[in-house]
């Protein structure tokens, strides 16, 4: 599958509370999807595969090597895909209020859901223009 249809989906609920969203988006958008349920190994993902989109957590364990420590380690994350994979679209998937993090996303170009309200139809027909690439936010 080429890069177009990959998704990097770095949340530590992707395999268990969250399951229902990825099969969902598996079955809407037709992405395959990688799971990172933490901040290492999402990168270790990004240098190994590519990808067109990400979907990331804004609160993300570190991982085992603890290579980093910040409260919104979803956020560095994004910095980060933002700077070395400018093409990767990154969705940002919180249950934290945008306004609380306002300051750490000022200049990246992503698109922001709230997980509580990420089930509702439009807010999910809304992630999945988003990934396959329809920008509307």
């Amino acid at each position: 599958m080429s890069s177009k249809n990959r998704l990097l989906w770095a949340d530590d609920d992707a395999d268990s509370l969250l399951a229902p969203l990825g099969r969902l988006l598996r079955k809407q958008s037709q992405l395959e999807i990688d799971v990172a349920s933490d901040y290492d190994t999402a990168i270790h993902l990004l240098q190994e595969k590519t990808y067109s989109a990400a979907v990331i957590d804004t609160i993300l364990p570190p991982g085992i090597r603890d290579s980093a420590r910040a409260s919104y380690l979803g956020i560095r994350l994004a910095q980060y895909i933002s700077a070395t994979y400018p093409d990767i679209k990154i969705a940002l998937l919180s249950v934290v209020p945008v306004l609380e993090v306002e300051e750490q996303l000022r200049g990246l170009d992503l698109a922001y859901f709230e997980k509580l309200h990420v089930f509702e139809m439009n807010n999910f027909d809304r992630l999945v223009s988003y990934l396959i690439g329809k920008r509307d936010r």
